[in-house]
């Protein structure tokens, strides 16, 4: 029997029908991902990726109108955006203050990666150690007797700082690498999901949440009014700490990885495109810029008037916190990535992926002496009285002489070691596939 040829005209009815019910099923799937909290009458505003920073004093009131779940465009560096009416705009910030009692990444908003107390300076043994369920690459936070850390497994979580047990955890949309801060009684952090989160320290619960168009990787920075970071986007966000409204923003030319350093009335920020910006902290406005020639994916750390910046070209820069000019330069021979400088005793302090942890005068810049691992050193040193910590991709975290870089101990975790914190006399130290330790005098 010869077979018929099919209708086209019901070829395209079909096909028609086909594509509807794939929406429909595609639809139901996306609903089911958005979690009730999600769903709240307040929600908070999607992000503008702005070109330039623009404060909220020369925009046109918006109404408070809740945003769509839809994320907007990416930051185009071409054209100027126009406010989106789904945007909550806060009201200009006029004065800095601060807020002693918060915690982040590298201890302080300078990021000098210092902590004072006394240096645990034989090796320790194991309080406890638990599993955080998938890799890990936040940095932990610790205030008082909480920790709080973020992880792969898409959950930010808070542990007791004694035992290790998990108090309470939250649930993002995707990674969270980005280390918290912790202050005014939040705990703020990005995500791979795009969103920038600010929860109830005491209990977990979501106090605001703010869209951008990207992952978040940047550890964010808080005062005690703002709170600081950048995103995939390329753009660095100020945003009120009080509901999540957007202060200002700033373009740079290219994703952010790298996380703000604060002084005085300006927010210091490396981006992949191998710049240094240095924006004002009330406005957003671009002070000035130094391209390192390779990305900046380590966190500047500022001591003075001088911020020291450490870039994947292998170069270690020192430049005027006032204009950006430089004052020194030092070439490690290698690429540094991720391990962000620490400042203390008139020494910098930085690790490199040829395994070298180097100390360098702060003055000037010359090698003052060098101390080795077995890998990769994308650890940032942590200083406390007179020891330097840091961790190494051969699995081990050393602990060697400030003065002259001579190993104190070191203690093989079994795993490529994260950067290492301190609090009450307790190193807090996670590996990258997932487990957190506490580690202490025995």
């Amino acid at each position: 029997m010869r077979s018929r040829a099919p209708n086209p005209r019901v070829q395209g009815v079909l096909a028609i029908g086909l594509a509807v019910l794939f929406v429909l099923v595609a639809g139901a799937a996306a609903l089911r991902f958005v979690d009730r909290s999600d769903r709240e009458s307040n929600p908070t505003p999607t992000a503008l990726a702005l070109v330039t920073a623009l404060p909220t004093s020369v925009l046109p009131a918006t109404p408070a109108v809740p945003p769509t779940e839809t994320k907007p465009a990416a930051a185009s560096p071409d054209v100027a955006p126009t406010p989106n009416p789904n945007d909550k705009w806060g009201s200009v910030i006029e004065q800095i203050t601060s807020d002693k009692s918060a915690v982040m990444f590298r201890e302080s908003i300078a990021r000098d990666g210092v902590v004072s107390g006394s240096a645990i300076t034989k090796k320790p043994g194991t309080a406890w150690s638990t599993s955080l369920n998938d890799e890990n690459y936040s940095v932990p936070a610790v205030l008082g007797k909480r920790i709080y850390v973020g992880g792969n497994d898409d959950t930010l979580k808070c542990l007791d700082a004694t035992t290790g047990e998990e108090i309470w955890d939250s649930k993002a949309r995707d990674d969270i690498s980005s280390s918290p801060a912790v202050g005014s009684g939040k705990v703020f952090f990005g995500s791979f999901d795009g969103n920038f989160y600010a929860l109830n320290a005491e209990n977990g619960k979501r106090a605001w949440r703010f869209e951008t168009s990207a992952p978040i990787h940047s550890s964010p920075a808080v005062d005690g009014s703002m709170v600081y970071f950048g995103g995939y986007d390329h753009v660095v966000y100020a945003l009120s700490i009080a509901d999540g409204t957007l202060v200002w923003a700033g373009i740079t030319g290219d994703q952010i990885q790298s996380s703000p350093a604060l002084s005085g009335k300006l927010v210091i920020i490396g981006s992949d495109d191998g710049k240094v910006y240095a924006f004002d902290r009330l406005t957003g406005k671009r002070r000035w810029q130094f391209d390192t020639g390779g990305k900046v994916t380590a966190t500047p750390a500022i001591d003075g008037n001088k911020v020291i910046v450490a870039s994947e070209s292998g170069t270690i820069y020192a430049l005027s916190l006032k204009d950006g000019k430089e004052a020194w330069s030092f070439d490690t021979g290698s690429v540094v990535s991720f391990s962000s400088p620490a400042i203390a005793s008139g020494m910098v302090f930085v690790g490199s992926d040829a395994g070298t942890l180097f100390a360098l005068d702060f003055t000037n810049g010359k090698e003052k002496w060098t101390a080795s691992a077995g890998a990769e050193i994308r650890s940032s040193p942590l200083y406390v009285g007179g020891t330097v910590y840091f961790g190494s991709y051969d699995g081990s975290l050393y602990a060697v002489d400030a003065k002259n870089g001579k190993q104190a101990w070191s203690l093989d975790l079994g795993g490529s070691v994260g950067s290492p914190v301190m609090a009450d006399g307790v190193l807090y130290v996670s590996i990258n596939s997932g487990t957190l330790s506490a580690l202490k005098p025995d």
